[in-house]
């Protein structure tokens, strides 16, 4: 029996063979009658909200037998637990959380495996469905008692990103190495945004333990204030001075331009 008030909710679904959407057009034909939910239900087809705009949701999907589990509990280490949000359990292991759809969400594979991020363009099954390892999907906590929460930005850069290089920066050498990166960031000519989005994802993917919010700010910073000094200094530099603007005319009773380079010279 579907215990949820999808006109309420406003989450749109659609019915599945196993995990499989049966309709053609289904992102397009999904409904939000719970009348005809239950009636799809009741044929034996399970169900699945249609993720993304269509029902303002995003569904972080953890499957432990592909190490979703390790991958999670690794990123709750680094950048501290998930918000208190609507979750089920998949009836196979894993964890279904769902959280609010932003428009700029990622529409790729994230770089854990194990998890995958249910947004546009795809659809999560939910409970009471039937997961074909034989279980139920069931409700952690419901629509009904918990709300569905924002997904927080620094777990959205830890998912998908994954800066250059594997090795662990442990507390001692995080602020240099977080600096360095940021460095090398500004000579490549990244912009200000570029450098601090990937600064921050080094951060997250790579210092155990990260390095605050505030404290990578400050890091980016400095390295973009360096970087514009040193490129006014060699501005400077290369300018050509007043005494340096001599004449190259070789009329008589002028310098020639060789006797002028050969007296700068001296």
């Amino acid at each position: 029996m579907l215990e949820l008030n999808l006109n309420e909710l406003g989450w749109a679904v659609t019915p599945t063979k196993g995990k499989r959407p049966i309709l053609n057009d289904w992102c397009n034909q999904a409904i939000r009658d719970p009348s005809q939910a239950e009636r799809w239900l009741d044929k034996g087809y399970n169900l699945a909200v249609v993720t993304g705009r269509d029902s303002g949701l995003v569904v972080l999907d953890i499957d432990p037998r592909n190490g979703g589990d390790e991958a999670l509990d690794m990123l709750t280490q680094r950048l501290g637990p998930l918000p208190h949000t609507v979750t089920c359990d998949t009836g196979g292991g894993g964890v279904h959380f769902y959280f609010a759809h932003k428009d700029d969400y990622p529409r790729k594979k994230t770089a854990h495996s194990g998890i995958d991020f249910q947004s546009d363009g795809r659809c999560a099954i939910l409970p009471p469905s039937l997961h074909p390892d034989g279980g139920r999907y069931d409700w952690r906590h419901p629509p009904w008692e918990a709300n569905v929460a924002d997904f927080p930005e620094k777990w959205v850069h830890a998912l998908f990103e994954r800066e250059q290089g594997n090795s662990k920066i442990l507390e001692g050498t995080r602020n240099n190495s977080m600096f360095e990166l940021a460095a090398n960031l500004c000579k490549e000519g990244k912009g200000e945004a570029e450098v601090h989005r990937r600064t921050a994802v080094g951060n997250l993917t790579r210092c155990f333990p990260p390095l605050g919010e505030e404290e990578v700010n400050k890091i980016v910073q400095s390295a973009m204030h360096r970087h514009r000094r040193y490129n006014s200094d060699l501005r400077g530099r290369q300018r050509v001075s007043p005494r340096q603007r001599l004449p190259v005319n070789t009329r008589a009773g002028r310098l020639s331009a060789t006797s002028t380079w050969m007296m700068l010279g001296r």
